[in-house]
């Protein structure tokens, strides 16, 4: 298996991160915040999944979630447990 790099170099030769499945990044076209299910080098995009559910959603538009964007999501979903029904 080969590894992927952890960056990436785009057309105008800037190098990207490039996260790993599993990692949680902020769409910073929408503020969303999700966890990457897959990758697309050749669209320079990853997919994402919500953290409560419902549809995947591409962008090409992201970064890696900050201590803040972590804290976040985990009240989001600590949120939705506690609701009960």
């Amino acid at each position: 298996m080969t590894e992927r790099p952890s960056f990436t170099v785009n057309g105008s030769g800037t190098a990207r991160w490039v996260p790993n499945p599993g990692d949680l990044v902020t769409d910073t076209s929408s503020g969303r915040i999700g966890k990457v299910v897959a990758w697309d080098g050749s669209l320079g995009r990853v997919t994402l999944r919500p953290l409560v559910g419902g549809e995947l959603w591409h962008t090409a538009e992201y970064r890696p979630a900050n201590n803040n964007d972590r804290l976040r999501a985990r009240v989001v979903v600590l949120n939705r447990e506690g609701r009960g029904w």
